[in-house]
């Protein structure tokens, strides 16, 4: 009998940057709760061994290619082998008190066609508790937002750009 055979090589699938994690540069290793980072979360910079981060790209499976990063809209470097790191995989970057807008773009090493990218907001706070006052101030360059505290006490937002103001009940 002839038999043919169907290619079913995955040239035709686009790689996919599922996820972005946070890597403590210190460590090298994922920090719990932000692997994969959630779009538009505050991350609290005491969570960082020295104050150094990193941000690796999750790709689909079976991805070979290289990855292109940029933050703010500004061109940062490509990785061109797995795991894909926003800065060089060693020494990360120090954290700073602002906000982020990091975007993710696969390109496929045989084809050479870009996948589909994966971009996410985040900020860089400091939060510091004053027990006597019962008061927890969170400095950021963020925007300011009007919520609840998981203690359910209200969140207020100062007329300032760079401080956001949590008060206890």
């Amino acid at each position: 009998p002839n038999l043919s055979y169907a290619d079913t090589t995955s040239s035709s699938q686009a790689a996919v940057v599922v996820s972005l994690s946070l890597i403590d540069s210190a460590t090298g290793k994922p920090i719990t709760g932000y692997d994969p980072i959630s779009n538009n979360t505050e991350i609290e910079v005491s969570l960082l061994t020295k104050g150094f981060f990193n941000i690796r790209a999750n790709t689909s499976a079976g991805f070979d290619g290289n990855m292109q990063f940029t933050i703010n809209g500004d061109f940062i470097r490509t990785d061109s082998a797995a795991p894909y790191f926003l800065y060089d995989d060693s020494t990360g970057k120090p954290a700073v008190l602002t906000n982020y807008e990091v975007r993710a773009v696969p390109h496929d090493s045989v084809t050479n066609k870009m996948g589909v990218a994966k971009t996410l907001s985040f900020s860089f706070v400091k939060r510091t508790t004053s027990a006597s006052l019962g008061v927890t101030t969170t400095r950021s360059l963020g925007t300011s937002s009007l919520g609840t505290s998981s203690t359910g006490s209200a969140i207020q937002t100062s007329s300032s750009p760079t401080s956001l103001t949590q008060t206890g009940v």
